[in-house]
């Protein structure tokens, strides 16, 4: 349900943005994480799972896991034409 909320939010503010209403659609930018934050580690925190490290200090499975249920708010960098 949650999923398909999301999706219908998402849908309304795209229509919006084209029937030209209050939202912009912003074109050609890329989003990137900057490096050593919380959001670019948290691109990889998903194949944590397939790595086997002997005497590792930290469940590395965990980090996604933990980094999920805290639903922080991840900054990303928007740059045009680079």
């Amino acid at each position: 349900m949650k999923k398909y909320i999301s999706n219908t939010i998402l849908s309304d503010f795209t229509r919006d943005a084209e029937l030209g209403g209050s939202f912009e659609k912003i074109k050609d930018y890329k989003l990137k994480a900057y490096p050593e934050s919380i959001a670019y580690l948290k691109m990889y925190t998903p194949y944590f799972g397939m790595l086997k490290i002997e005497d590792t200090p930290v469940n590395l499975e965990k980090i996604d896991e933990i980094l999920e249920k805290v639903r922080g708010y991840y900054e990303l960098v928007a740059t045009k034409g680079r």
